[in-house]
C-alpha cells in the first residue's frame, strides 16, 4: 500500500504541474497585445500544451467527477491505482501476485508519462520565452 500511495502522490504532483504550466502559458498568452508576437507565441505554446495535454490524458480523466462517473468514463492511469488502493485497503489479506504484476504494470505506464512531462518541462518550456523562466516550480 505504501507504494500504491508514493506513485499515486507523484502521478498527482505530475498532474498538479500539467495544470501549473499549462495555466501559466495561457496566463502569459493573454497578457500579449503585439499580433505579431502573439502568434508566434501561440504557435510554439500550442506544441506544448498539446503535449502536456496528451500526457494528462493518459495520467487521469478529468471527465470522472463524481462516483457514476467512471461508468461512463473511461478509466485511466491514476483511477486504475487509485481503485488497487482502495481494493487492497478494504481486503484483510495480503496482496496476490496478480495485484502486484497489475501494479508493476500500471507503475511503468506512470513512470513513461511522467518522464515525457519531465522531457517537455525542462526542454520544450525553456524555450518558449527565452528571456523568462516563470515555469519553474516556486
Amino acid at each position: 500500500m505504501q507504494k500504491i500511495c508514493s506513485k499515486l502522490n507523484e502521478l498527482s504532483k505530475g498532474t498538479a504541474q500539467i495544470k501549473k504550466v499549462t495555466a501559466q502559458i495561457n496566463g502569459f498568452l493573454a497578457t500579449i497585445t503585439d499580433s505579431i508576437t502573439a502568434k508566434l507565441f501561440r504557435e510554439k505554446a500550442k506544441v506544448i500544451t498539446d503535449s502536456l495535454e496528451a500526457v494528462k490524458d493518459e495520467l487521469f480523466n478529468e471527465k470522472i467527477q463524481a462516483n457514476e462517473d467512471n461508468l461512463r468514463f473511461p478509466l485511466k492511469l491514476e483511477e486504475k491505482l487509485a481503485s488497487m488502493n482502495y481494493l487492497m485497503q478494504a481486503s484483510d489479506t495480503r496482496p496476490t501476485a496478480s495485484m502486484h504484476t497489475v501494479y508493476n504494470s500500471l507503475s511503468s505506464q506512470i513512470d513513461v508519462q511522467l518522464q515525457k512531462l519531465k522531457i517537455i518541462i525542462d526542454t520544450k518550456v525553456p524555450g518558449l520565452i527565452p528571456w523568462q523562466k516563470p515555469f519553474k516550480n516556486r
